[in-house]
């Protein structure tokens, strides 16, 4: 161990950084790239770097060799015997890459601190309580509202928290589901906290308090706070739309389109989109793929005509897409490949029109009783 450490150690400091670690990741790999091997390094000093110098030492890169030991199911000695092998006599590291490592040092450094500073900040019991706490109504996520009245309770300006609640959730919101996760809302509030410049230890309990007494609204925090919600959707509605536009204007869209139509109406009724969904994901049971096809028409049929035209279908296929995270031209050259190569049976296409009529019906139903209870 003491061998292999010291073989890592490059510059003989009694630490392993990023940059060292990184090169002995594109030894043992050589398909792997520099920029790559980069991030998975940060990730991992971040990980085991228990007194925060951005530096893994002897103890803490022994608990991360026996971390990777059991991962893999190897002894250390294997893997020991493994990594000294590769760096006697593996090619010597590209010069070019070597400086560029060097001079971005401080940054890699700083990569480092940062994310092993939300490591400990997301396991750190009073961030899970905040979060809690921001959460209302438990469901695991914090949306704008949640966000916005949290924020308001740190600092008793509603119409300030209405627009940082906008602008968090524009950057942050990763998977694009209009709420924060746990990982986000941290990453939020390290922000919240990086302003002040404080450490989220410092800062913590002083939070906490806030969260807990629970100010009330006055009729002008309310507008506020309905103002802004009104203001992120019209935001998230134009990118919407903006993304759908864009996709329209892939040319294998407008084939996947014509495809699925088949009575060439410029619409897709619910007994297309499941022919056409049926061609693309063949292997599902019958039942699955018809409850699919009633939800994409519920949660995307935006005139409630039960149909969908080229929109609503490209903002189908988009939050497919990223719930799949798989990118969306993809996904649209597989379908249409599907669509030409792949025909459903006599027996389904028998099955799917026998159905369609009613459940057509039972879409517009509860389409209706969505709207009636003011749920879009």
């Amino acid at each position: 161990l003491e061998l292999l450490f010291g073989m890592l150690d490059q510059d003989k400091s009694g630490t392993i950084d990023a940059r060292e670690l990184a090169d002995a990741l594109r030894r043992r790999n050589a398909d792997l790239g520099f920029s790559e091997s980069i991030e998975r390094s940060v990730s991992f000093v971040a990980a085991f770097d228990e007194d925060g110098d951005s530096k893994l030492s002897f103890g803490e890169f022994k608990e991360f060799l026996e971390t990777v030991l059991e991962a893999i199911g190897v002894t250390f000695h294997e893997l020991a015997e493994f990594l000294i092998l590769q760096n006697l006599f593996s090619e010597d590291p590209d010069p070019v890459e070597e400086l560029v490592g060097k001079l971005a040092e401080t940054e890699i450094n700083e990569a480092v601190k940062e994310e092993s500073e939300m490591f400990r900040a997301l396991e750190d019991p009073r961030m899970v309580n905040l979060f809690a706490l921001f959460d209302k109504d438990g469901s695991g996520e914090v949306d704008f509202p949640e966000v916005a009245l949290g924020l308001y309770q740190l600092t008793e300006n509603m119409e300030d928290a209405a627009k940082t609640a906008i602008t968090v959730l524009l950057m942050m919101d990763e998977e694009d589901t209009r709420t924060l996760d746990y990982p986000e809302f941290t990453n939020l509030i390290l922000h919240i906290v990086h302003a002040s410049g404080r450490k989220f230890e410092e800062m913590a309990d002083d939070m906490t308090l806030k969260m807990l007494q629970d100010k009330e609204l006055s009729e002008e925090d309310r507008e506020n706070l309905i103002a802004g919600n009104v203001a992120y959707e019209a935001i998230k509605l134009v990118e919407e739309e903006a993304e759908a536009m864009d996709i329209l204007q892939y040319g294998r869209m407008q084939k996947l389109f014509e495809s699925w139509d088949k009575n060439g109406d410029g619409a897709l009724d619910f007994s297309e989109i499941l022919s056409g969904m049926r061609k693309w994901q063949g292997a599902m049971a019958m039942e699955e793929s018809v409850e699919r096809a009633a939800l994409a028409m519920i949660g995307f049929d935006e005139d409630k005509d039960q149909k969908l035209d080229p929109v609503e279908f490209a903002k189908a296929l988009l939050a497919f897409s990223k719930a799949a995270e798989i990118d969306v031209h993809e996904v649209i050259d597989f379908m249409v490949v599907t669509s030409v190569m792949e025909e459903n049976s006599p027996e389904e296409e028998a099955y799917i029109k026998a159905i369609s009529k009613q459940a057509t019906a039972d879409i517009k139903e509860i389409e209706d009783m969505l709207e009636q209870h003011g749920i879009e």
